[in-house]
């Protein structure tokens, strides 16, 4: 019988409990409830912290992807909400500094959320087709492409050369087409048809 030991009450049923990645014994667990993130510490069994946006806009939290700067304290959290926003958490866990961001640039739901460059690149997707790559360092969006696939965003991803700058993004929506954008033009390059399977997820790897 599996003994409940801890209840944080009201989870959300779209985002599963994520770790701190790059840890084998994870001190950091980051659970998701319907507008808000707690941070969680599994062998004190502490709250660390509380992570919302004060909002009279009835959202919800539909993607979460995290971040972590290589053997380093410091992590990105990334949440994507219903009504199109991106919410941005910059966390020093050395000194305790939390820092807040958020974009708006979709109209609808975010369905997808890559990070990348240790965290100061995102790319994000909607339910509407649309693909926004925004820049965290400088606060900006770099490149928007508003009818990238017809209905949602299943998946994104990014291609590199050989001194790691990215090059490429990689896009597969609900229409079943994967394409390859054009990271400064924004131009689509190449579109391939997956046939009558359907995929949740697509991962590129060298």
């Amino acid at each position: 019988m599996i003994e409940l030991k801890k209840s944080l009450g009201g989870m959300s049923d779209l985002i599963p409990a994520q770790l701190l990645p790059g840890t084998k014994n994870p001190n950091l667990i980051i659970f998701s409830k319907k507008n808000s993130l707690y941070l969680w510490n599994p062998k004190t069994k502490v709250i660390l912290a509380v992570l919302e946006e004060v909002n009279e806009i009835s959202k919800k939290i539909t993607n979460l992807k995290l971040s972590r700067t290589k053997n380093s304290k410091k992590i990105t959290i990334i949440a994507g909400l219903s009504c199109g926003k991106i919410l941005s958490w910059k966390i020093d866990l050395l000194k305790n500094l939390i820092r807040f961001s958020w974009y708006k640039g979709h109209c609808s739901w975010i369905s997808c959320v890559k990070i990348f460059q240790n965290g100061s690149k995102v790319l994000t997707g909607c339910l509407e087709g649309n693909i926004i790559l925004w820049d965290l360092t400088n606060n900006r969006g770099i490149l928007r492409n508003k009818t990238a696939h017809s209905g949602e965003i299943k998946s994104l991803d990014i291609l590199k050369n050989g001194t790691n700058r990215l090059t490429g993004i990689v896009s597969y929506g609900i229409d079943n087409l994967l394409k390859l954008w054009d990271f400064k033009t924004g131009l689509c390059l190449k579109i391939i048809e997956m046939g009558i399977e359907h995929f949740l997820e697509i991962k590129i790897k060298k």
